[in-house]
Order: C-alpha cells, then sequence, then structure tokens
C-alpha cells in the first residue's frame, strides 16, 4: 500500500498527443473499484487519488473539448484525504474527468451529475472554461494540479459554471493539516509566479449552492490574484469562504454572498430567489439576482434581436449582466446542458445553411476558436475586420464540407480592441463581435 496502492486513471478514455481536440463524448453508469484497503491509513503512506476516472486527456500544445457528459460515475471506495510526511504531499480527492494540457486549455459545454469522488482536473498556463455543471459530486468540484514552471504569465477563467451539492467526506487530515484539504469549489495547487506575475484567476457568473461540509470553498497553495464577479454563493455550509498558504489579491464585484467581502456592488444574505418550478440555477422573475451583474458592457447578457433592449433567455431583463449562472455574455449557448421550458420563436421552415457559434474565449487574450456548423458543402469565408471595417485577417476561403468546424484565430500582433468576425457562405452572412484584451 505505501508504493500508492491501484493507480486507476483514464479507466474508460485516455487521450494524449501534441494538440487535441474533443467533441460529444458521453459516458453514463460506470464504476471503478478501488481494491485498496484503507480502514487503517497512516500518515506515512500516500494512495494515488485515481484522477480521471471516466476521461483522460493530455496535450504538449492546446487541448480544446466541448460537449462531454458524465452521469451515474462510480467509485464506492475512494482515496481519504491524508498528509504524508514521506511524500510531502496529501493523498487527496479522486475526479471523473481530467483536461490538462501545455500551453492553453479550452472547455465549453462540460457536465459532471452524480459522481461519487470529484469533478474536474484542470492544469495548463492558460485555461478557459465556460458552460460547466458540477451536479451532486463528490468533495471537489475543480482542482488544478501543479505547474512549478509556467511558460507565460498564468490566467485562468471560469464562466457559467453551475456547481450545485458537492459534499465534503471524513478526512485522515490533524487539525494542525486541515488547512491543506482539497475538499473545495476551486482547490489551487502550486501554481507558480511568472518573473514574479502572480496566477490571476477569474469567476464570472458561477452559481454555487447546496454545498456542504467543507472547511472552505476555495483553497490556494500559492500566491493568485482572485476575481470574482457575478456570481450566487448561496445556500452553502462551510467553515470559512477563502484559505491560502501566501497572500492573495482578491476583487469582489456585484456578487450574492453568505458573508460580506471587501467590494462594490455585493448583495450580502439575499435570497437569490430561483425559480420554483424550473427550479436552481434558473432565476425567478422577481430574483433580485436580474439586471444586478457588473453595468460595464463587456458584461451585457446577450440581446434578444426579437425584443431590442432586453435579454435573450436564459438571462432576464434587460442586457445588463444577470448574477449568476444564467448571465452574461455566454449564457445563449446553455441549454444545450440543461434541458427547461424556455421562450421560443416558431421553428423555420428551412434549417438555416450555416450557423456561426460564439467565440470562445469572449474575450480573449491572445487566442479564441471560432466555430461554425454547416448543413451542407458550402463555399466559405471566414475573416476578422477591426472598427473602421478594415481586414485583418481571413482564416478561410475555400469549399467545406457539412458539419461543425473550429478554426484557432491568434492575435499576438494585433492591438486590444473590438472586433468583427464575419462568416459568408450561400450567399448570407453572419458576424459577431470579439474582444482582445492584452
Amino acid at each position: 500500500a505505501s508504493n500508492g496502492g491501484n493507480d486507476v486513471q483514464g479507466a474508460m478514455v485516455r487521450a494524449e498527443g501534441q494538440n487535441i481536440t474533443l467533441s460529444n463524448m458521453r459516458f453514463e453508469n460506470n464504476r471503478v473499484d478501488d481494491l485498496d484497503d484503507y480502514s487503517d491509513h497512516s500518515p506515512s503512506e500516500v494512495y494515488h487519488s485515481n484522477w480521471g476516472r471516466e476521461l483522460w486527456a493530455g496535450a504538449n500544445g492546446i487541448l480544446v473539448a466541448r460537449n462531454i457528459s458524465v452521469e451515474h460515475s462510480r467509485q464506492p471506495n475512494s482515496v481519504p484525504e491524508v498528509y504524508s510526511v514521506a511524500a510531502i504531499d496529501l493523498a487527496r480527492p479522486g475526479s471523473t474527468l481530467v483536461f490538462v494540457a501545455g500551453t492553453h486549455l479550452y472547455l465549453d459545454s462540460i457536465r459532471v451529475e452524480d459522481a461519487d469522488d470529484g469533478g474536474l482536473v484542470v492544469g495548463s498556463d492558460s485555461i478557459w472554461v465556460s458552460n460547466v455543471v458540477l451536479k451532486d459530486v463528490g468533495r471537489v468540484g475543480f482542482l488544478m494540479g501543479r505547474n512549478e514552471l509556467p511558460q507565460a504569465a498564468p490566467y485562468y477563467s471560469f464562466r457559467n459554471i453551475h456547481i450545485e451539492n458537492v459534499d465534503a467526506s471524513d478526512n485522515f487530515l490533524t487539525p494542525q493539516e486541515q488547512w491543506g484539504s482539497n475538499q473545495a469549489l476551486l482547490f489551487v495547487d502550486v501554481r507558480a509566479a511568472y518573473f514574479g506575475i502572480p496566477p490571476t484567476i477569474e469567476f464570472e457568473n458561477v452559481t454555487a449552492t447546496g454545498c456542504d461540509g467543507m472547511r472552505h470553498l476555495f483553497n490556494f497553495y500559492e500566491g493568485v490574484t482572485l476575481r470574482v464577479r457575478n456570481c450566487v454563493f448561496w445556500n452553502n455550509t462551510y467553515q470559512q469562504l477563502l484559505e491560502w498558504d501566501d497572500p492573495i489579491t482578491q476583487t469582489w464585484e456585484y456578487n450574492i454572498l453568505q458573508e460580506p467581502v471587501p467590494g462594490i456592488g455585493n448583495q450580502v444574505g439575499v435570497d437569490p430567489l430561483f425559480d420554483e418550478e424550473l427550479g436552481i440555477p434558473w432565476l425567478s422573475p422577481i430574483s433580485p439576482a436580474i439586471d444586478a451583474g457588473n453595468p460595464a458592457l463587456v458584461y451585457n447578457d446577450i440581446e434578444d434581436l426579437d425584443n431590442p433592449g432586453f435579454a435573450l433567455w436564459p438571462s432576464q431583463g434587460t442586457t445588463r449582466n444577470d448574477i449568476g449562472y444564467t448571465g452574461g455574455p455566454h449564457a445563449g449557448t446553455l441549454e444545450h446542458l440543461v434541458a427547461v421550458r424556455a421562450p421560443r420563436p416558431e421553428p423555420l421552415a428551412q434549417p438555416e445553411a450555416f450557423v456561426l457559434r460564439p467565440a470562445f474565449p469572449n474575450p480573449f487574450n491572445p487566442v479564441t476558436t471560432l466555430g461554425y456548423v454547416l448543413n451542407r458543402p458550402l463555399q466559405v469565408e471566414l475573416s476578422v475586420y477591426n472598427v473602421l471595417g478594415q481586414k485583418v485577417r481571413t482564416l478561410v476561403s475555400e469549399l467545406e464540407s457539412a458539419g461543425e468546424h473550429h478554426v484557432r484565430f491568434d492575435a499576438s500582433e494585433l492591438a486590444s480592441g473590438v472586433y468583427i468576425v464575419e462568416l459568408t457562405a450561400g450567399g448570407e452572412s453572419r458576424t459577431q463581435k470579439i474582444l482582445l484584451l492584452k
């Protein structure tokens, strides 16, 4: 047992390579049995924590994952947390999914529901995560592994995340070691500074509720710059909101919180009033979270083109950011994750020839991914313009097959600002705005 026991990683699927794209994967009703005996777990022993039981994906360069779903993932015998003097480490929670990349990690539309042990392990120099549901997950939501030699200033963005019922369990940590517990909504291991620049972690439009038994909601082993905007943290049971080894810089703006923190626009102890019929995280029409987020235009909800000035469902009210999972510029793509009854226009007589997907991430620095879907082979031109109407890049100009396509746009040599993406095909065009922030 002292050698780590049974190391269970990538039990269902394992993917490795230079640059990886994964999409449209479903894992359901799988079970992994760890045969180690933890009844007398000595502090001198460290067991493998069984990361990535459903999917383990690692790329040396860029990793993109979209539409990954996990339901009813079973590992009944979970590795308990324990501090090891020999290994100077922690036996820690496992996870259902692992996504690690050398330079850039992009995750969109990820769902983990009803998993015995752990949600997502993520790691890279730069991470953009959006449209994620973690519901009824044991012990930890996101766990960010070590990165002691970053190749660029680390930046981590978490947007439109719904975390519900992440429940902690008993551990073997002594009272003096409880600060190191990995059981949290977000646990961050060693994330070293890059030439003195600490990692930046941004939480935007996150709803976290019903999480129970944790010492802390956030834990950081190293100093970071934490920015929390337009989020709902409600009805969670924990001892303290934040825990860190080194000092952190934190900014809390326009959130609904259970306790006061320094910042502006925060509502403390205010019930977010989730919809009684649709349930969490959908807001009722009288929720104090509607139109209460950061008023800066960059955080605006998507506008309903049929009702100018009003937000597109699942956002509500005007286009000012709603606080929580259903608000902000990424909220228009949430419904493929959570089926709800929502206002819908009459269906078109004929399907659209093509669809331009929202850029991800957006805002970005300096790389974003542009996606589009064609319903038949078409001559396609995908271009980027500045606000003066000058074309700065032609990304695609050729006949392409039906189906989903993704194009990486690297704007390293361009100045910060708003750019227009235009997709032309079949005699029609679609446009969207993207924001480069350096």
